[in-house]
């Protein structure tokens, strides 16, 4: 087991990691080069490639076997990406860690397999892709074209105020979505709120320019 986590091989540790309780359930904190993880603390994903290492915490090993997702000890398993042969293994270590796996898994998703630093990424990519990809100049040009400019800018002002009201509100309500989702959908939500304002911002930022440039 690696003592020391590499770019491509993210890591979690039972109690060193920190873990942020934002609005989509908890987000782990990327750990630094420098971090160190007790081999007892945190059991191995298996995976194909040595690069894609993920190490989970007790932390989130208790939250997958809590409600909603409610894992059974087959369920852990593949989520460990481990080999049904070493079941019995698994079960032993997660006794000794103080993880209660269900008789039976609750709710499954597409979701189910995936661990939280795994979410995590998938969700900086994908705003990284919509960031990349999305003609924001394109698309603040035709949100203020045919456009009284004054109207425009307190419309869009209050427009950004209602979507950051709406947004810290389902931040405080979906606790159990961030469950669900191990954390993948409200970063989803939160990724594309802030993407909206980022645009909401620049368009008054154009707006004011133009009232600029009449004068």
């Amino acid at each position: 087991m690696d003592q020391h986590a590499q770019r491509g091989t993210p890591t979690a540790t039972v109690e060193g990691r920190s873990e942020e309780p934002t609005g989509n359930g908890y987000r782990a904190s990327h750990p630094t080069l420098s971090s160190y993880h007790p081999p007892h603390a945190v059991i191995c994903m298996d995976l194909q490639s040595e690069e894609n290492r993920y190490l989970v915490s007790t932390s989130e090993l208790n939250r997958r076997c809590s409600p909603p997702k409610c894992y059974s000890s087959n369920t852990v398993v593949s989520y460990l990406r481990k080999a049904k042969a070493q079941k019995k293994n698994i079960e032993e270590k997660l006794t000794g860690m103080g993880v209660q796996p269900t008789k039976r898994t609750k709710l499954t998703s597409l979701c189910t397999k995936l661990c939280e630093d795994e979410c995590s990424e998938l969700v900086s990519d994908v705003m990284f892709l919509a960031a990349k990809f999305t003609p924001q100049r394109k698309v603040i040009q035709e949100m203020c074209e045919n456009e009284d400019v004054h109207d425009a800018i307190s419309k869009t002002e209050a427009c950004r105020k209602t979507l950051q009201t709406l947004l810290a509100t389902l931040g405080r309500n979906w606790e159990t979505f961030g469950q669900a989702t191990h954390g993948l959908g409200p970063g989803l939500m939160v990724g594309t709120f802030e993407f909206i304002d980022s645009c909401l911002k620049e368009k008054i930022k154009t707006l004011k320019s133009s009232t600029k440039d009449v004068n």
